[in-house]
């Protein structure tokens, strides 16, 4: 399964399926968790305490950047145009790469390999280790807020540019294996995988699904109005995505046909989520919602007290206590938990700024987030308690 994927990370009870921005990373061996700010640091802040390790300052934002951490080093692009690779134990630069405009998207990683875009229409893969590039491939446009996605185990790598084609590229040597005309520019969203096929939106309302290996269209849908900082993701045969026409679809992944829609009060401005056999959203006016993947039927609804912008659900499965979380933030500073299956809010835990563009990690049993404006915060994922909250050194 793939981006609107399942991440399973070996040492903690985490699972998730999300389409936004990561804005942080774990390095377990080094006992760290990274995030960058839009001042252009790199904080490394020891993950049990949040006690500063090392800091990394580059000349451009950071906000975009989501890092990744590979072989001991962690990976990130930055708004100075720069690609970087930074020892994970000691904050030492190990290797930079220099692009030819601003680096706004986030890295992919497969093999050793990290995959990055940039304005200059570029995308790169370079060893980890050493920083050596091993191939650049040249798209005819910006490749602006676009995570790579890795497909076909790790042969292949998908990405779309702002000149409106999505590409396939042989990751063992960087050479293009098909590309694919959209209706529009393909930036600002992320794709999503599942039965074979590679999903992905424009803003002028499309979502499409292709052939992930040949670049086949096996259909296009379009919604009634555009699609503003929502994700396609794949679950249990069906695409789900929002539109500010105030509604969620589900779109029949074979056929492209629509199973079901439920229309909202208001905009939806932030990502689906599936986990099993229930998609969640929530609305820009702070309704979220449970649905029967399948058939729409609301299974449960809450009241938030903010706006849900630029976000989407994550989960959090406790296997001591037989239940999963699932957490949302809202524009107020909100970040609410709750049980999959009853709807009954778990905890909710008050930050000091909008709970937008990032989404939380999780670390045996801590849940991380950050940056919100200047703090990072590590919370226990179970109680909501606050473990520990760090201010960036920002003005």
């Amino acid at each position: 399964m793939g981006y609107f994927f399942y991440f399973f990370i070996l040492f903690s009870f985490l699972l998730l399926h999300i389409t936004t921005s990561l804005a942080a990373c774990i390095e377990s061996a080094a006992g760290i968790v990274c995030s960058g700010t839009r001042d252009g640091i790199m904080y490394a802040l020891d993950k049990k305490s949040g006690a500063v390790k090392w800091t990394y300052k580059t000349d451009g934002s950071l906000e975009y950047c989501e890092p990744v951490a590979v072989n001991g080093v962690i990976c990130f692009g930055s708004e100075d145009s720069y690609i970087y690779g930074i020892e994970a134990l000691t904050g030492r630069e190990v290797w930079r790469v220099k692009t030819d405009k601003k680096v706004s998207s986030g890295a992919a990683t497969s093999n050793g390999l990290v995959y990055i875009g940039s304005r200059d229409s570029n995308i790169y893969a370079i060893e980890a280790r050493t920083g050596a590039t091993k191939w650049v491939y040249r798209t005819d446009g910006s490749i602006e807020d676009f995570t790579p996605l890795i497909a076909d185990n790790g042969n292949i790598v998908l990405i779309g540019s702002k000149d409106q084609y999505f590409y396939a590229i042989n990751t063992a040597g960087g050479q293009e294996l098909w590309r694919y005309k959209a209706d529009d520019p393909v930036f600002q969203t992320r794709a999503d995988l599942g039965q074979g096929m590679v999903f992905f939106c424009c803003k002028n309302g499309y979502v499409y699904g292709l052939d992930v290996k040949t670049g086949r269209e096996y259909w296009r849908y379009r919604t009634e109005r555009g699609i503003d900082r929502s994700n396609p993701c794949y679950g249990n045969g069906f695409v789900y995505i929002a539109s500010v026409d105030d509604r969620l679809y589900a779109i029949n992944a074979q056929t492209g046909t629509e199973a079901w829609s439920f229309r909202e009060d208001n905009a939806i401005t932030s990502s689906p989520s599936f986990y099993r056999d229930k998609v969640y959203c929530a609305s820009r006016n702070g309704n979220f919602y449970a649905f029967n993947c399948s058939t729409g039927a609301i299974l449960w609804r809450q009241r938030l007290d903010g706006d849900v912008v630029d976000t989407a659900p994550v989960f959090y499965e406790n296997r001591t206590l037989y239940e999963t979380y699932v957490y949302i933030g809202t524009t107020d500073g909100g970040l609410y938990a709750f049980n999959t299956k009853t709807g009954g809010q778990v905890w909710r835990y008050r930050t000091d700024s909008s709970v937008e563009k990032t989404l939380p990690i999780f670390y045996e049993g801590t849940l991380y987030l950050g940056f919100l404006k200047n703090y990072f915060y590590a919370l226990d994922a179970i109680r909501g308690n606050q473990i520990w909250r760090f201010r960036s050194f920002e003005n």
